[in-house]
């Protein structure tokens, strides 16, 4: 997110994309609840510093400002708590092109930022926001700003990185969040063509950005790769959503509650054609499987405890039989004898061995497969505890655990 003069694209005058949830074709007007004075005084020195920098007609790739052209849509559907009464919420599309429009929604921005963001510093976010590499896809209700998310495109890399995204106190748990998001979305598909976002997540945000898609499972490559374009934050997770192309996200709502009808009226149609027996005179010798209708339904009956245990532990001695005749299981099959290791048991509190294993099997000791697994895990974690990566006796715990889990792996199929 470091300021680069890599790309100076954003200085031509073009308008924003803009989006409305009513027909509209027009620019809302802004009224500023700030006054007047302070904005002129700030705007001025945003526009003087943008008057000296000069545009390089050599940078490479796509310019951001192409993708930046004025239109409208529709959004399909509002959150239901906010009422039809409303004001008019629009969406626009924006980065510093030098209009003074947008300069004073850029403002506003960053004044919701600010406050919505205490921990960042407000010189950096006033210098993200109105950056030329930076886009804000702002939120307006009644033509006042009341949320945003500001971006940066890489467009020749195929992303694009979230640096803030807030939304003002007074309109939170309303959806305009989710609305946001969306909207970006939509504008990374169709203006963009951009399909991975990127973002780094504080600890209150994360569950946030999870219900917009978000995950923190990247491949090990594009980790690499993001990580030579994006700043890596502190006590922030990394966090990336890929967007489908053959989505409309502003219409996701309607396609939910297309599904869910859907969903309850097949269910309806189920139980309308499920067959209704008529009521049972108690007979205490009846087998409960010659109930009509029970044996249709899936039911089958549950084994006697006792048939249980014998069968957990005939599946149980099998598994350990297969790890005991391990070609590297040799290390583990007895307890350390402290004469030969001295300091062994001042490091391990909770040894375990596959002769004490075997000697609770066959006391029947192991009344779940979770209590035999953690005992098993336990001789390799205490081997690991004790030993450096680079002995034979770790690299036998990590060969043993391998084929612990394919052990287990089978164990599931039958229990």
């Amino acid at each position: 997110m470091n300021q680069d003069n890599e790309d100076n694209g954003f200085a031509r005058r073009k308008r924003a994309a803009t989006t409305d949830l009513r027909v509209s074709s027009k620019r809302i007007k802004i009224e500023s609840d700030v006054a007047v004075d302070p904005i002129e005084e700030e705007l001025e020195d945003v526009t003087d510093e943008s008057e000296g920098e000069e545009e390089d007609e050599d940078d490479e790739g796509d310019d951001i400002d192409d993708h930046l052209t004025p239109s409208t849509s529709i959004y399909d559907t509002v959150p239901s708590n906010v009422s039809s009464n409303a004001p008019l919420l629009s969406f626009v599309c924006i980065n510093n092109d030098g209009q003074i429009d947008n300069l004073k929604l850029l403002l506003q921005l960053k004044t919701i930022f600010t406050r919505q963001l205490p921990n960042m510093p407000k010189p950096y976010t006033t210098r993200l926001v109105f950056d030329r590499q930076h886009c804000s896809m702002v939120g307006l209700k009644g033509g006042l700003p009341m949320g945003g998310i500001t971006f940066r495109p890489f467009l020749p890399q195929g992303f694009i990185e979230i640096v803030f995204c807030a939304v003002t106190g007074d309109e939170q748990v309303r959806g305009y969040g989710s609305m946001l998001m969306n909207h970006l979305k939509k504008f990374c598909q169709e203006r963009m063509r951009v399909f991975r976002f990127l973002t780094c997540a504080d600890n209150g945000a994360v569950g946030y950005f999870r219900k917009q898609g978000f995950n923190d499972e990247i491949d090990k490559k594009d980790r690499a790769m993001y990580q030579l374009y994006i700043k890596d934050y502190n006590e922030t997770t990394l966090m990336e959503c890929v967007i489908r192309p053959d989505i409309d996200y502003l219409a996701v709502r309607k396609m939910i509650r297309i599904q869910r009808s859907a969903i309850i009226e097949k269910l309806k149609d189920l139980e309308s054609r499920r067959p209704i027996h008529p009521g049972l005179e108690p007979d205490p010798k009846r087998n409960i499987m010659d109930i009509p209708g029970l044996a249709e339904s899936g039911y089958k009956p549950q084994d006697p405890p006792h048939v249980k245990r014998a069968q957990l532990k005939h599946h149980l001695n099998t598994v350990f039989q297969n790890i005991e005749k391990f070609q590297h299981a040799w290390p583990f099959k007895e307890k350390v004898d402290p004469t030969l290791v001295h300091d062994y048991y001042d490091v391990i509190k909770e040894p375990m061995d596959l002769s004490t294993m075997a000697e609770k099997l066959k006391n029947n000791l192991y009344d779940s497969k979770e209590a035999f697994i953690h005992d098993m895990m336990l001789i390799i974690d205490n081997c690991r505890t004790y030993n450096n990566d680079d002995t034979p006796y770790y690299e036998c715990a990590t060969k043993v655990e391998r084929y612990l889990e394919a052990q287990l792996r089978k164990l599931r199929r039958v229990l």
